[in-house]
C-alpha cells in the first residue's frame, strides 16, 4: 500500500525526464518574421517559437515585419507602410519610449492622419478583453497582470481595440478590414520594469506567437493547447498523466478488493485483531490516562509553546521570504491560492467529513468496544485511499483533455501539482487518531512538522524546482517554482505520516486495528451518514472565499490594494488559529466521551473551560499583536501599506471573535449533531455576504470590516444558543472568564506600548530582536496580571500544573506561565474569592470516568 501511494510522486519524477520526449506538433507553414528592435523579451519569445516562427535577416524574405519600440527613418516608415497597406507583409508594433513619439510615425505606417496618441507610465490598469475579436477565445485575458507603462492610441475609424483596460483604454488593437494580412498595435511596454510580471505571464509566448501568426496570416494558427510552448500538458506527458490516474484508481481499488476477499476466505482474522500490544498495557494509571480538562489544555499548552517562538519567524517566511525570495511572482501565489480554494471545494465532497467522524464516533465508543472502535479509522484508511485515487484520476483527465480548451488552461500544472496532494490521502491518519484517543501531545507535534517542518522542505523543492524548471524552457523557472509548492508539501505530508507511525507504535498498538478492512455496515452508514451531515457545511468556507473575492472586485474600488494586503492580513490571523487547532478540536473528543458516558456535568465543564481560555487566550493575543504587528511590518516587511494600516486592527478584532464560533461548532460535533452545525455555518456565511454586498457600496473598506465582525458575533451567539436548546448550559465565573483578562490585556497593551516607544528601531535586526525578546515574557506578565487581578483559583491552577507536566513541547514555556501564575495568585488579595463551581463535582465524574475505563482494559 506504501508503494501505490507513492505513485503520483513518481508520476512528478518521471515527468522531468519525460516533458523533453512530449510530441512536437507537426510544423505547417512557418511564418517568416522580420524584427526591428532591440534583444529582449520580446526576441527571446520569438525565438522559443521555432520552428513555427522563423527570423529572417532580409526583409523580403519575411511575412511579417515586428517593429519593437524601435526608431525608423521617415522613408523607412514609409517603405513598410506601403507594403502594410497594399497587404504584401503582415505588421505587428510593440509601443514604448522610442517609438511612436508621434502621430507623424503611425500616419506613416498606416496613412491616416487622425490617431490621438499618449503615452507612459501610470497607475496600474486591469486587462479585459475588447471588441468581439479571434484573440478572445484565444487567450484568458482576465489572467493578465496588471499594466502600467504603456501608450495609448485612439482611432475607433480604423482600429479595433481587441484587449482594453477596464476603464476602455486600448491596449491591443487590430487594424480594420485586412484580408490577406493582419496588422497589430500593441500599446505594452514590454521592455519597461514596472510591466516585467507580463514576461512571466503564462500566455505571454503564446500572445507574441498568436499575433505574428495572425498577421502573417499563417495557414493554421495553434491553440494555446496545442502551441508546444505553452504550459500545459502534450504528447507523451498527457498520456503519462492520464495513465498515473487511471492507474493509481485501478490499484487502490484491486487492493481493496483483495482485502476484503482474503477477509472473506479467512473471516477469523477479523476477530483476533489485538487492540493494544501486551506490552504496553498500563495496570496503573498516567496521567494521560486520567480523564479532565488538563489533557485538553495540555494540547494547547503544547502547540503554544512552540508557536511562540516560531510565530515571528513564520511570518518572516510567510511575508518576506517566501513571496519575495522563493516565490518572486504575484501570480504564482495568486493561482496556487486560487487552485486550492477550488480543490478545497471538490476534495471536501469526496472527503465526506469521515476523518472528524472517525474521531467523534472512536472517541463515543472506545470504551464500551474497544476492537470495534478501531472500525472507524480503518473505513477512514480506506476511504482516503480510492476516493483520493477518484480525485487524481478525475483532476488528471480534466487538467489534460477539458481544461486546456477552457480559460483554465495556464493553471493546467497547478491542478496537477496540487492534485497529488489528494492521493492517497490517508496521511493524517494517525495525527486524528492521537486526538480521538487524547493523545495531543503526539497530535499538536504533528501539527508542528506540518505547519513549520513544511516551510523548510517547501523552501528547498521550490529552489530544486526553480532550477528545473529553467532547464526546460517549455515549463519555466516560474511554473517549477510553483511545482515546488506542491513537491514541498507533499513530502512533508509523507515525513509527518511516517513520524505519526513511529508515534503509533510506540503506543504499542498494531497497524493491523488501523490498515485492515474489518468494518462493516453499521460501521459505513454511520460514518456516511455523520460525514455527510457535517460536510455540508465545510463547504461554505471554500466557497465563501471564491464569492467574497468576486464581490470585493465588483464593489470595491480600491479593490487591488486590498488584494494586496490581505495575504498579509491574514498571517496575523494565524495566530488565532492556535486555538482551534490547539483547543477546541481536542475538545471535541474529550466532551463526546464525557457526554456519551452521560456525565454531564463533566461535559458542562469542558464547554465553560472552553470559553474561559478561549476569552482568556485571544485578550492576550490581542494586546500583542496590536502593539506588534506594526512593528513587525515597519520594521521587517518594509513598512506596511495604508490599506493594511487601516484594516489592521478590525482584522485583530475579527480574529478575537472567532473563538466564538469556533467552539460552538465543535461543541455541536461532541454533541453529535453536524447537521445543526453546518446549518449555523451556512447561515453565518450567507449573513456575511449579504452584510458585505449592502455595506461596502456605503462604506467601503469599512463595510468589509463590519460584514466580518458582525458576521461572526451573530454566527457565534448563534451556536451557543442552538447549544443550550440541545440541553448544555454554560456556568461561568464572570470575574474569572472576562473581567479579570480583560483588566489585564488592557495592562498589557499599554506595558507593550512603553516598551515599544523605548527599546523598539524600525529596521530588520533590531525589530526581530525586540519581537523574539518580548513575546514570552509578555505571555509570563499577562498570566501574573490575570491571576493577580483574581483569574485563578486552587482548582485552575493544579488543573494548570497537571497539563504543563503533559506538555512535551511546549513545556518551557508552560513552565514559565505556570510559575507567573502562582505568583500573581499568592500576591493577589481577590485570590479565593472567584471561584468555578462545577469543578468539584466535574473531578469526580471526571474519576468515575477515569475508573470506569481502566476497568475496561
Amino acid at each position: 500500500m506504501n508503494r501505490l501511494a507513492l505513485l503520483p510522486l513518481g508520476i512528478l519524477l518521471v515527468f522531468s525526464l519525460t516533458f523533453s520526449a512530449a510530441s512536437a506538433q507537426t510544423v505547417t507553414g512557418a511564418v517568416g518574421v522580420y524584427y526591428v528592435g532591440a534583444e529582449d523579451v520580446i526576441a527571446h519569445a520569438i525565438a522559443r517559437a521555432a520552428p513555427y516562427l522563423v527570423l529572417v535577416d532580409h526583409p523580403e524574405l519575411a511575412q511579417v515585419y515586428l517593429l519593437n519600440n524601435s526608431p525608423l527613418t521617415a522613408d523607412r516608415l514609409r517603405t513598410i507602410g506601403r507594403q502594410v497597406q497594399r497587404e504584401e507583409v503582415g505588421l505587428v508594433v510593440f509601443c514604448g519610449d522610442l517609438f511612436p513619439t508621434d502621430t507623424a510615425e503611425l500616419r506613416s505606417l498606416f496613412g491616416v492622419s487622425t490617431f490621438g496618441l499618449a503615452a507612459g507610465k501610470s497607475t496600474p490598469a486591469h486587462v479585459v478583453a475588447g471588441e468581439a475579436d479571434l484573440l478572445h477565445q484565444a487567450i484568458a485575458w482576465s489572467s493578465a497582470p496588471e499594466i502600467y507603462a504603456r501608450t495609448v492610441i485612439s482611432n475607433p475609424n480604423l482600429l479595433l481595440p481587441s484587449v482594453t483596460t477596464r476603464e476602455g483604454a486600448p491596449l491591443v488593437q487590430r487594424v480594420r478590414g485586412g484580408e490577406q494580412t493582419q496588422a497589430f498595435l500593441v500599446g505594452l511596454w514590454a521592455d519597461d520594469k514596472s510591466n516585467a510580471t507580463w514576461t512571466h505571464w503564462p500566455y505571454f509566448d503564446y500572445f507574441i506567437y498568436r499575433l505574428v501568426a495572425e498577421a502573417g496570416n499563417a495557414p493554421r494558427v495553434l491553440s494555446y493547447a496545442n502551441y508546444p510552448g505553452s504550459p500545459v500538458p502534450h504528447g507523451n506527458t498527457r498520456l503519462f498523466f492520464a495513465g498515473g490516474g487511471a492507474l493509481a484508481l485501478l490499484l487502490s481499488v484491486a487492493t481493496l478488493f483483495r482485502a476484503r476477499r482474503a477477509l472473506y476466505l479467512r473471516p477469523d482474522d477479523a476477530s483476533q485483531l489485538p487492540v493494544e500490544q501486551s506490552h504496553t498495557r498500563k495496570t496503573t494509571l498516567t496521567t494521560w490516562n486520567t480523564v479532565g480538562f488538563h489533557r485538553p489544555l495540555a494540547g494547547l499548552l503544547s502547540l503554544l509553546g512552540v508557536s511562540l517562538g516560531l510565530f515571528v519567524p513564520y511570518l518572516i517566511y510567510q511575508s518576506h521570504i517566501l513571496p519575495r525570495q522563493l516565490v518572486p511572482w504575484p501570480q504564482v501565489l495568486e493561482n496556487w491560492e486560487l487552485v486550492t480554494s477550488w480543490l478545497l471545494i471538490g476534495g471536501s465532497i469526496f472527503d465526506l467529513g469521515i476523518g472528524t467522524a472517525a474521531v467523534y464516533h472512536f472517541a463515543d465508543q472506545r470504551f464500551y468496544a474497544p476492537a470495534e472502535s478501531f472500525h472507524y479509522f480503518q473505513f477512514y484508511f480506506w476511504w482516503q485511499l480510492v476516493s483520493g485515487a477518484v480525485q487524481l484520476f478525475l483532476i488528471s483527465w480534466l487538467t489534460i483533455y477539458l481544461f486546456p480548451q477552457t480559460a483554465l488552461a495556464h493553471l493546467s500544472y497547478y491542478f496537477l501539482a496540487r492534485a497529488l496532494l489528494q492521493f492517497p490521502g490517508f496521511w493524517r491518519i494517525f495525527q486524528l487518531f492521537f486526538r480521538a484517543s487524547q493523545r495531543f501531545d503526539y497530535e499538536q507535534l504533528l501539527t508542528v512538522l506540518l505547519t513549520v517542518g513544511g516551510l523548510f522542505v517547501q523552501a528547498v523543492t521550490i529552489l530544486f524546482m526553480r532550477r528545473w524548471g529553467g532547464n526546460h524552457p517549455q515549463l519555466g523557472e516560474v511554473l517549477g517554482s510553483a511545482l515546488g509548492l506542491g513537491l514541498g508539501l507533499y513530502l512533508t505530508e509523507w515525513a509527518a505520516f511516517l513520524i505519526g507511525m513511529l508515534l503509533y507504535k510506540i503506543q504499542g498498538y498494531s497497524l493491523r486495528n488501523l490498515f485492515w478492512p474489518t468494518f462493516d455496515r453499521p460501521v459505513i452508514r454511520r460514518m456516511l451518514s455523520f460525514g455527510a451531515r457535517l460536510t455540508w457545511g465545510t463547504l461554505v468556507a471554500p466557497a465563501g472565499y471564491l464569492i467574497q473575492r468576486q464581490l470585493f472586485a465588483t464593489l470595491l474600488p480600491s479593490y487591488d490594494a486590498v488584494a494586496a494586503v490581505w495575504p498579509i492580513l491574514l498571517n496575523f490571523l494565524f495566530a488565532y488559529e492556535i486555538l482551534s487547532a490547539g483547543l477546541y478540536r481536542a475538545l471535541m473528543p474529550a466532551m463526546a466521551e464525557a457526554h456519551a458516558h452521560h456525565y454531564e456535568t463533566l461535559t458542562r465543564y469542558y464547554a465553560g473551560r472552553g470559553v474561559h481560555y478561549g476569552i482568556w487566550f485571544t485578550c492576550f493575543l490581542l494586546a500583542l499583536l496590536s502593539v506588534l504587528g506594526n512593528c513587525f511590518w515597519c520594521g521587517i516587511g518594509g513598512g506596511m501599506p495604508a490599506a493594511a494600516t487601516e484594516l489592521l486592527m478590525p482584522f485583530l478584532l475579527w480574529g478575537a471573535l472567532k473563538w466564538l464560533a469556533w467552539s460552538a461548532e465543535e461543541s455541536l460535533i461532541a454533541l453529535g449533531r453536524p447537521g445543526l452545525r453546518s446549518w449555523i455555518i451556512w447561515g453565518g456565511q450567507v449573513l456575511r455576504l449579504t452584510l458585505i454586498a449592502l455595506l461596502i457600496p456605503e462604506l467601503g473598506l469599512g463595510g468589509i470590516v463590519a460584514a466580518y465582525l458582525l458576521g461572526e458575533l451573530l454566527q457565534g451567539l448563534w451556536g451557543w444558543y442552538a447549544i443550550r436548546r440541545q440541553g448544555l448550559r454554560l456556568h461561568l465565573s464572570f470575574w474569572q472568564t472576562l473581567v479579570a483578562p480583560a483588566g489585564a490585556a488592557l495592562i498589557s497593551y499599554n506595558a507593550l506600548q512603553i516598551l515599544s516607544e523605548l527599546f523598539w528601531q524600525p529596521e530588520a535586526l533590531p525589530t526581530l530582536l525586540f519581537l523574539m525578546a518580548v513575546l514570552l515574557p509578555a505571555l509570563s506578565f499577562y498570566g501574573f496580571l490575570t491571576a493577580f487581578l483574581g483569574g485563578w483559583d486552587a482548582g485552575g491552577l493544579a488543573e494548570l500544573r497537571r497539563a504543563v507536566w503533559l506538555s512535551g513541547l511546549g513545556f518551557p514555556v508552560g513552565w514559565l506561565l505556570f510559575h507567573a501564575v502562582r505568583v500573581g495568585a499568592r500576591l493577589s488579595p481577590l485570590h479565593g474569592l472567584f471561584s468555578t463551581k462545577l469543578r468539584s463535582s466535574a473531578e469526580e465524574e471526571a474519576q468515575a470516568l477515569t475508573i470506569r475505563q481502566a476497568s475496561r482494559w
